[in-house]
């Protein structure tokens, strides 16, 4: 029978089999070295699935703060004798409402971009002297619109305002009433944040979300749409040209 080669090799290459036959053997090192290899892996999950959950928690604090702007201008525009105004004071403690929702952002450890944006939006009755719900177009035009003095400066522009179905999304020149006819004005609160992502955010980068909600005012004539910083009618910038 033939022997292996370790068998009829010489002392020295004995011993060198021997010594690889041992070395084989010996599985001290394999968990080290499979932790080694797992655990980039299992870090690149963990990572992402941290930031997936950031994500959505900035995602859902954009539309609550949306919200809740819209409730509180709502709230604080109806005045004793039924009237319907903002001052610039009211307007801005319902836009301070993402400092509550976001309290990073007021504290400056987060130090992401975001802007917050309060507007009025009237829909004017086309052509002058038309029926209502019969002869009439409604033309959407911004009244005013503010931002709050931190955070970025985006306002809706003065004119036209796009109508869009309900399921589009909205953006700073549309807004998704399209087919609406029981309203003929809103308030709109528009906040925007960016989200740098802590991990992977050289792959996906920065990841920003838009968020808009909209409530008709809470008191007033249905044709009443709610006055901005009426004290200072035709000083205040913010108010589009023909509005108060």
């Amino acid at each position: 029978m033939t022997r292996s080669l370790c068998q009829t090799a010489s002392r020295p290459i004995r011993g060198g089999c021997r010594l690889a036959s041992a070395l084989l053997r010996d599985r001290s090192g394999t968990p080290a070295l499979e932790f080694a290899l797992i655990a980039p892996v299992m870090f690149l999950i963990l990572a992402g699935t941290y930031d997936v959950t950031q994500i959505f928690i900035a995602m859902r604090q954009v539309t609550s703060t949306a919200q809740e702007i819209v409730q509180i201008a709502t709230e604080q525009a109806v005045q004793p004798d039924q009237t319907i105004s903002l001052t610039t004071q009211q307007a801005y403690q319902a836009q301070t409402a993402i400092y509550a929702i976001m309290p990073r952002l007021k504290s400056g450890v987060d130090t992401s971009e975001y802007s917050v944006t309060l507007s009025a939006i009237v829909l004017v009755a086309t052509p002058p002297g038309c029926v209502a719900k019969s002869g009439c177009t409604y033309v959407a035009n911004t009244a005013w619109s503010t931002t709050l003095p931190l955070g970025l400066k985006v306002r809706r522009p003065c004119g036209v305002v796009t109508q869009v179905a309900p399921t589009e999304p909205a953006t700073m020149s549309n807004l998704p009433i399209w087919g609406m006819t029981t309203v003929t004005s809103v308030v709109v609160a528009d906040v925007t944040y960016t989200y740098q992502p802590l991990f992977s955010g050289f792959i996906t980068g920065p990841v920003t979300f838009q968020r808009t909600s909209f409530l008709p005012p809470r008191a007033g004539k249905p044709t009443d749409y709610v006055q901005y910083d009426k004290d200072n009618v035709g000083r205040n910038t913010d108010v589009c040209p023909g509005f108060i």
